[in-house]
């Protein structure tokens, strides 16, 4: 019968972890319709899930766990990141990036990979404080593709290409980086 009592009391208890969590979480601010927003920060054909200008940068980090118009893109690049991060991690355990030469444009390509999909997360996730921010995070994320397409040309380029042409072709990393820009 104890066991049976204390099972009962900590039934209760579960139902008032919804209050609890929301007496501990702090309270977000409805998203917002387009009408509300500046034009600016309008896209085609999304209607509603904007999130307030001006908030705290605590209320746009929160809102990861909020719905609004940008979930998809900052959920699918944060997860991407993930992937690669932990891809990089278990091929670390086999491929010698450290002393292998022939390895290291495989640890670009992945490294650019996680900076592209880490960039545009961050991007997605807090570029609508202000117009100021929206361009600032906006920037950081093309720089993130940027990277990303000079890492997979480097894998390509060393690769692809037969290894007695990499000491011929001295103009292709450096019109690479021209390219990136």
């Amino acid at each position: 019968m104890e066991q049976i009592g204390r099972l009962f009391v900590n039934l209760q208890q579960s139902r008032r972890v919804p209050q609890m969590l929301s007496e501990i979480w702090p309270s977000m601010v409805k998203t917002l319709s387009d009408k509300e927003m500046p034009s600016f920060f309008r896209e085609r054909y999304i209607h509603a899930g904007y999130r307030a200008l001006n908030q705290s940068w605590k209320y746009y980090a929160l809102s990861l766990l909020q719905r609004h118009n940008e979930t998809v893109n900052v959920w699918t690049h944060l997860i991407g990141a993930v992937v690669v991060l932990v891809i990089t991690t278990g091929l670390s355990e086999t491929v010698d990036f450290k002393n292998d030469p022939h390895s290291w444009p495989l640890l670009i390509l992945l490294l650019s990979s996680m900076a592209y999909l880490g960039f545009s997360a961050i991007a997605h996730l807090l570029a609508s404080k202000s117009v100021f921010w929206h361009y600032t995070f906006y920037y950081l994320d093309y720089i993130g593709v940027a990277l990303y397409q000079y890492g997979s040309a480097v894998a390509h380029f060393y690769y692809a290409i037969e290894e007695s042409w990499h000491n011929h072709v001295q103009v292709c990393l450096p019109g690479l980086v021209k390219l990136a820009k």
